[in-house]
């Protein structure tokens, strides 16, 4: 019986590999974005972590901060997905023009309408989460 060994080359580590093709195929402001998505899952975490061993007296409190990291990470996803979308190599040359309903290859949407309607949802989210604590 003869074993067979693989070379170092041959098996690379996926994880490595991942991580590698990541930081050089992703641009800078969706890493900016996948970080606070990062965030916004640890925090939820804790929080989440917090109700479970010390207890959630103030129920409202634990719900609005717990709601308000769940949302922020929703709202975030929404606008990375639509960043990307708008980076990807077919709409290179279309990123910064509002395109007509007629056209499928333009994107509806341009970088900046994004992130204002990010904003807009965020100050609409906070204001009722504001709201919510009492």
């Amino acid at each position: 019986m003869t074993s067979t060994k693989s070379s170092s080359s041959e098996t690379q580590n996926p994880i490595k590999e991942t991580i590698a093709k990541y930081n050089q195929e992703t641009s800078q402001d969706l890493m900016v974005l996948d970080a606070f998505m990062l965030l916004c899952v640890v925090v939820g975490v804790m929080q989440f972590a917090y109700a479970v061993i010390v207890g959630n007296f103030p129920y409202n409190s634990f719900l609005a901060g717990f709601g308000s990291s769940v949302a922020s990470f929703v709202l975030t996803a929404g606008l990375r997905t639509k960043l990307s979308a708008l980076k990807s190599p077919n709409n290179l040359n279309e990123c910064n023009h509002v395109s007509s309903i007629s056209s499928p290859t333009k994107p509806l949407y341009s970088a900046s309408s994004a992130f204002s309607e990010y904003i807009f949802c965020n100050l609409v989210l906070h204001f009722i989460i504001f709201n919510f604590i009492g």
